[in-house]
């Protein structure tokens, strides 16, 4: 009894390259049995039990025949596997466009919802401030706000009135506190109206 030498290489899933003594060979294995360059054989279902059936040696181009189908087979489930990989990227590159571009709609959505929000209460708020204003009496130039200002009299209130569109004249001091006349009335603001 000699050697024996048997190597089996897995190619990819159920298909092996078998090297031996006495050469190369290709197998294919499936559920219903397997099949190669030198023969095929077939399960019954049966533990144990299978037929099996080798190519003639005679000229016979049955195993170079066969090689070739399994050849193109393999190529055909390589080329399926790279194409469901392609449409698989594919798909995959599509949905996270589309969630990025829902996030962005969303986003800028978001984004003038809020600022026609903000936009709108600032002009409610300015319109509430306008109609307060215009609800309270007029304010005085130079008083401060929350200070009680009593009405002058009216020939005092006139003659205000009249240096302050005059402006500062030689016999006239015009101060921002208090306007003083040349007859000694004092005008808004001064000790002696209060």
């Amino acid at each position: 009894m000699g050697f024996r030498l048997q190597r089996r290489v897995s190619l990819a899933k159920g298909t092996f390259m078998n090297v031996s003594g006495s050469g190369l060979s290709f197998t294919r294995r499936t559920k219903w049995g397997s099949y190669g360059t030198r023969g095929f054989s077939i399960r019954t279902g049966i533990p144990g039990l299978y037929y099996r059936q080798r190519y003639s040696k005679k000229g016979d181009m049955s195993g170079i025949i066969v090689l070739l189908v399994m050849l193109a087979a393999w190529i055909a489930w390589i080329l399926i596997q790279a194409a469901l990989l392609v449409a698989f990227i594919v798909f995959k590159i599509a949905l996270i466009c589309l969630a990025l571009i829902i996030t962005v709609s969303w986003e800028v959505t978001k984004w003038c919802a809020l600022t026609s929000w903000d936009f709108s209460k600032y002009c409610f708020e300015r319109w509430q401030a306008h109609l307060r204003q215009r609800s309270q009496p007029p304010m005085i130039a130079g008083s401060a706000p929350g200070v009680e200002i009593h009405d002058e009299p009216p020939d005092t209130a006139l003659e205000t009135t009249a240096i302050a569109s005059v402006g500062f004249d030689g016999d006239t001091q015009f101060d921002s506190q208090t306007c003083i006349s040349e007859s000694g009335s004092s005008g808004p603001g001064s000790a002696s109206d209060r």
